[in-house]
C-alpha cells in the first residue's frame, strides 16, 4: 500500500518531471531532518520547537504526496502548543515516523524513475 499521493507531486508540480525531481529531493532532506529534530525536541520535552518544527513540516508533506498525515499532524501540533494530550504526542509520532520510512522509500523510487 502506498503512502505517497503521486497525484498530489503532479499536481503541486503541474507535471514537470524537473520540478518534480527537485520537489522530491528537498522533501526527502526535510523529512530526513526534521526527523531528527523532532526526536530532539521531544527527548528535551521542548514543546515549543516541536509545534514550529511540525507546522514547517506540514506544508512540505502536503507538496511530496504525504497528505494521509495531515489530521495526526495539526493534533500533534496544537497539542504541543497548548500542552495537552503530551502523553499521547510520543505514541502518534512513532506511527508518523514508521510512515516516513515508507514514504522515504517510496519517493527516492519515484525520483529515481524521473528524467532529470
Amino acid at each position: 500500500m502506498s503512502v505517497i499521493d503521486i497525484d498530489q507531486i503532479k499536481l503541486s508540480t503541474s507535471g514537470d518531471e524537473s520540478i518534480m525531481f527537485d520537489l522530491i529531493t528537498m522533501g526527502l532532506e526535510r523529512i530526513e531532518s526534521s526527523e531528527s529534530e523532532i526526536r530532539d525536541a521531544l527527548v528535551s520535552e521542548d514543546w515549543d520547537s516541536l509545534a514550529r518544527i511540525i507546522h514547517k513540516l506540514r506544508p512540505v508533506l502536503h507538496f511530496v504526496g504525504l497528505v494521509s498525515l495531515e489530521d495526526k499532524l495539526v493534533s500533534i501540533e496544537k497539542n504541543a502548543k497548548e500542552r495537552t494530550n503530551l502523553d499521547n504526542i510520543n505514541g502518534m509520532l512513532a506511527g508518523i515516523f514508521t510512515v516516513f520510512t515508507s514514504a522515504v522509500s517510496e519517493l527516492t523510487e519515484i525520483r529515481n524513475n524521473l528524467k532529470k
